[in-house]
């Protein structure tokens, strides 16, 4: 389980003796979600996603280009939790999630969402049919900052080319304890996002591994493969968190902490002026 969760270095708690109401979480359907594949290069097609019939889990079939199942709800001011596994294979590649994608953005020059993939194993590779050379890729857990519309290279070294204008990749950041750490075959693992305007944290079966901070867009939370069949996403769930306070405005501990050390500080001034009185008398 994971700690309550912090924004700008305050740990948000639930006043639930104040009257604020807590949301609860809700079960995801996967069956509302839509699949989009950035264009297949050869021996890399366009990802399959198969839902199971109750909409409670989908496993991505190919081993193929970078390929997403995104939800029909925006991820800022949420907090979502699930499982992924990648079932019995040999391969080696990524899994993961996107935040702040847009339908369409396989195609758009102008997209701007966050990356979460793990990879297996370290591999070099140059994918070919297009203007980038290869990449390496480091095992390990990280947060890319996606722009445009990358090459299949780009995705594969989170990098932005020179010889593609039109996208690119940045890493912002590897997991605390998986930056260099591949996933485990067979292993299921539970991953929670807390995301909002200008956070993103990232917990691995209850563990903090990515915390950054930035201005970040809205959109849909995707599951993402690259390169790796065989993933299952199962047991998703969603909640609404508050919004963030507006950045001139204190958080209320800080308001109160002020009023209870203003306090003190009247109480302690009148305790050394009433033994002044008497001294003086």
């Amino acid at each position: 389980m994971k700690q309550p969760y912090h924004r700008g270095g305050v740990i948000l708690i639930s006043l639930a003796a104040a009257g604020t109401a807590q949301a609860q979480p809700v079960p995801v359907n996967l069956n509302t979600w839509t699949a989009e594949s950035y264009l297949s290069v050869p021996g890399f097609p366009n990802g399959v996603w198969n839902v199971s019939p109750g909409g409670n889990s989908v496993t991505q079939a190919q081993n193929g280009q970078p390929t997403f199942f995104y939800s029909d709800f925006n991820a800022l001011n949420t907090e979502v939790s699930g499982k992924v596994r990648a079932n019995g294979s040999g391969d080696d590649d990524f899994i993961g999630f996107a935040l702040g994608f847009q339908p369409g953005d396989s195609t758009n020059n102008t997209a701007d969402y966050l990356l979460v993939d793990w990879k297996r194993g370290t591999q070099d590779f140059n994918f070919g049919g297009n203007s980038t050379p290869g990449s390496t890729a480091f095992a390990g857990l990280a947060v890319s900052l996606v722009t445009g519309i990358p090459t299949a290279d780009e995705f594969w070294g989170h990098v932005d080319f020179p010889q593609n204008p039109n996208g690119g990749l940045t890493q912002l950041a590897r997991g605390t304890t998986l930056g260099s750490t591949g996933w485990v075959i067979g292993q299921e693992y539970e991953f929670d996002f807390v995301f909002t305007p200008t956070n993103l944290q990232v917990f691995v079966d209850g563990n903090l591994e990515l915390n950054i901070n930035g201005t970040f867009n809205n959109g849909r939370l995707a599951f993402y493969n690259f390169s790796q069949a065989n993933v299952t996403y199962s047991a998703f769930e969603v909640k609404d968190i508050p919004p963030e306070p507006p950045t001139s405005t204190p958080e209320p501990s800080t308001i109160l902490g002020l009023g209870v050390l203003g306090f003190g500080a009247f109480c302690q001034r009148k305790l050394s002026q009433g033994k002044k009185s008497k001294q003086d008398n």
